[in-house]
């Protein structure tokens, strides 16, 4: 049997195709957990290695550390000014809303 004819006979029956279909979302389903886990390690390995330089007082990682700190602060400040106004608003629609169905279920 050549690949051709395992290929037609997988496409020809529903069964089959299913099961086919399931095998290859369990292995990229293995494939991304894998590699989800080797990420994790790999993150967790680089920050243990710079705060292990950190606190030992290398002086290059320290700056690099304090100056990213300080990027991420002002990042962090640009984006709550930019969300707060927003989430006022969804608190007082809401507020106006919960009131109108207070009232209309007070009636």
């Amino acid at each position: 049997m050549d690949f051709n004819q395992i290929y037609d006979l997988i496409i020809g029956n529903p069964i089959y195709l299913a099961v086919a279909a399931l095998l290859i979302v369990l292995l990229i389903y293995s494939i991304i957990k894998k590699f989800v886990k080797i990420l994790l390690i790999v993150l967790i390995a680089i920050f243990s290695y710079v705060g292990y330089l950190y606190i030992s007082g290398d002086i290059q990682t320290v700056e690099d550390v304090d100056k990213v700190l300080e990027q991420v602060g002002s990042g962090l400040d640009e984006v709550g000014k930019v969300v707060k106004p927003l989430i006022d608003e969804s608190k007082e629609a809401l507020d106006e809303t919960s009131g109108k169905l207070k009232n209309s279920s007070s009636k």
